[in-house]
């Protein structure tokens, strides 16, 4: 046990070129893109349009006027003290729009002809600068509509408490409904939109990659020419193989908790998953050295990588294509993988049972050699 322990640890050192420093930096960047890989699906697009408003007449009408935009959809209304922090705000980026309202709003909103009763200041190049305008002048015009209204109701006699009696029937959301086609109304703010399997997916794939690249040294010359000479021992070629396979696998278990650790939920179902899946791609990789010569790994594994993360819906979820894709993608160990660690815990004992299949394969492989 002790000489397999040894032969493992030297075999990794192989792995990394024999340098330990380079075990670390590996770690490290791997770390990085699963960092920045994690934020980046959990992150939401802004859907609303920031805006700053300075209220200087702080009176019952604009107070209205502000709770109307900031019912508005799209909108994300935020109350500055003055025009200089507002224009603060705008310089650094904080908001699009600033609304200021004048002093004597209440007093010259029902006015035949009203000087400048508000102010809509836009940041350069804004995108919702029509947007802003139609929807602040729309509320503004509303307002004083109903502003003149009610003065002249009141200078006809009319009481004003039966005009707000029956101004909930004349709402205009009661004259429109608006509903999205197919499948529900509130469509998905992820960054890259709910198609995209996320964080597990970028996982295998990136695992499955580094250890492609990292098993090339295992058909390496010297290594074969090592494996060679153990034959000469009893149980020496027992040894070469379940040192190779123990090499493969304490990586890939590293890097598969390294991606648990990383993640946003750390729940067990992905770190399972994961798990499972080291065993499965650690098959693989013996497989694959057992086949030829390094050369040969370097063609074939970046291939062989792409196509099956594509195929196995690593980059978008096939489901949502096609139910003969989805059948496809749960037939590679990254379509597996993603479903396991979604909670389909089946798919945990096959990509052991396949890591296994894989292992007994490149067995056979390094006996006929012999």
């Amino acid at each position: 046990m002790r000489r397999l322990f040894c032969l493992s640890i030297k075999k990794i050192s192989v792995l990394f070129g024999g340098r330990p420093l380079l075990i670390l930096l590996t770690l490290l960047l791997l770390g990085v893109c699963f960092y920045t890989v994690r934020h980046a699906v959990t992150a939401e697009r802004n859907d609303s349009v920031n805006m700053t408003v300075v209220d200087a007449s702080r009176s019952e009408l604009s107070s209205a006027l502000v709770a109307a935009v900031r019912e508005a959809p799209g909108f994300s209304v935020k109350l500055a003290e003055d025009i200089d922090s507002a224009r603060i705000d705008m310089a650094e980026g904080r908001t699009e729009a600033i609304l200021s309202i004048g002093a004597d709003y209440d007093s010259a909103i029902a006015d035949e002809a009203p000087a400048s009763l508000i102010e809509i200041l836009t940041a350069p190049g804004s995108v919702s600068a029509e947007l802003i305008r139609e929807t602040v002048a729309g509320k503004l015009l509303a307002q004083r509509a109903e502003v003149r209204v009610k003065n002249n109701l009141a200078g006809e006699g009319f009481s004003i408490d039966e005009f707000v009696e029956y101004e909930k029937e004349f709402t205009v959301p009661n004259m429109y409904r608006i509903t999205t086609i197919g499948g529900g109304n509130e469509a998905s703010r992820a960054v890259f939109g709910g198609g995209f399997p996320g964080y597990a997916g970028f996982a295998a794939l990136a695992i499955l990659l580094v250890m492609l690249t990292l098993t090339r040294q295992l058909a390496a010359y010297n290594v074969r020419l090592s494996a060679v000479r153990m034959r000469a021992v009893d149980g020496g070629r027992t040894l070469a193989f379940m040192s190779d396979a123990f090499a493969v696998l304490i990586p890939a278990f590293l890097f598969a908790i390294e991606a648990f650790l990383i993640s946003s939920g750390m729940s067990i179902k992905l770190l399972a998953a994961l798990l499972a899946y080291s065993v499965a791609v650690t098959g693989i990789c013996l497989a694959l050295s057992k086949t030829g010569g390094a050369g040969r790994i370097d063609a074939v594994s970046p291939f062989a990588a792409l196509v099956t993360s594509i195929l196995g819906g690593c980059f978008v979820e096939l489901s949502s294509l096609s139910p003969a894709l989805r059948i496809v993608a749960r037939l590679t160990p990254q379509g597996q993988m993603i479903a396991a660690a979604n909670g389909a815990w089946a798919f945990i004992p096959l990509l052991i049972a396949e890591g296994a299949v894989f292992a007994l394969t490149a067995a056979l492989l390094e006996r006929r050699k012999a």
